[in-house]
C-alpha cells in the first residue's frame, strides 16, 4: 500500500497545481460604463482672453466638473474668472486656489473672482468639498 501511496504523490501535487494555477489567474471581464450622462466631460481646457489689460474666462459647469477643467493665463497680468452663477450650483460656488492665494464664494450679486498669479506654475482648484477641481497653468 505504501507503494501506492508514494506513486501517487507527484501525480496529486501534479493536479492540485494546476488547479491552484487555473483558480489564481484572474478572468478577464469587460469594463464598467456609465450611462453617457454620468461621464465626465473630457478635460477642457481654454486660454484667458486678454480684454483691456486683464484675462478673462468664464467659468461654467459640464458633467460632474467645472467647465473648462483647465485654464492656462500669463503670470504678471491680472485674471478675472467670471462665474456662471446658474450652472455652478452646491459646494461648486465654493471655489478655492490655494497656490494663488484664492477662496471665494460665488453668488448671484458676485460671481466674479480676480487675482493677479506672479509666478509660472500649474495651480490646482477645486470646490469646498473637493468634489470638482481643475488647473489653472500659469505661464
Amino acid at each position: 500500500m505504501m507503494g501506492d501511496a508514494q506513486r501517487l504523490g507527484p501525480a496529486i501535487l501534479l493536479v492540485a497545481l494546476v488547479v491552484l494555477s487555473a483558480c489564481s489567474q484572474a478572468k478577464e471581464r469587460a469594463p464598467v460604463r456609465l450611462p453617457p450622462a454620468l461621464q465626465p466631460d473630457p478635460v477642457h481646457e481654454v486660454t484667458a482672453e486678454l480684454v483691456d489689460g486683464v484675462q478673462v474666462v468664464r467659468l461654467g459647469f459640464g458633467r460632474l466638473n467645472y467647465d473648462p477643467s483647465v485654464i492656462r493665463v500669463k503670470a504678471g497680468i491680472p485674471v478675472r474668472i467670471v462665474a456662471d452663477s446658474e450652472r455652478l450650483s452646491g459646494c461648486f460656488r465654493s471655489l478655492v486656489i490655494p497656490g494663488l492665494g484664492v477662496s471665494a464664494v460665488i453668488t448671484e450679486e458676485s460671481n466674479v473672482i480676480e487675482f493677479t498669479p506672479q509666478s509660472p506654475g500649474e495651480f490646482g482648484f477645486a470646490c469646498s468639498m473637493g468634489m470638482g477641481s481643475g488647473t489653472v497653468v500659469v505661464e
